[in-house]
């Protein structure tokens, strides 16, 4: 499953998230997906929380969700995932 499935383009082009957590939670708690870098990443959600993982094992939580900005939608992590 790709992240784009899950994202639909706004009238301006900008991706918009349809229900990824909930997608997270289908598919056994974790979502595998790659950053525009091209670097594996992973979701997961425990209780209230999405974590992301880098291809290290890393993890970092989400802070605040769906964030606007001029050229698209940013979620602030607590921690540094560094790329391999």
């Amino acid at each position: 499953m790709e992240l784009d499935a899950h994202c639909r383009r706004s009238g301006r082009g900008r991706l918009i998230s349809r229900g990824t957590n909930r997608v997270v939670t289908a598919n056994g708690g974790f979502y595998h997906f790659r950053a525009v870098s091209g670097d594996a990443l992973s979701a997961q959600v425990k209780g209230n929380s999405t974590y992301i993982y880098d291809e290290s094992g890393n993890a970092s939580r989400i802070t605040i969700a769906d964030v606007d900005q001029s050229n698209g939608v940013i979620h602030v992590i607590e921690n540094v995932l560094l790329p391999r």
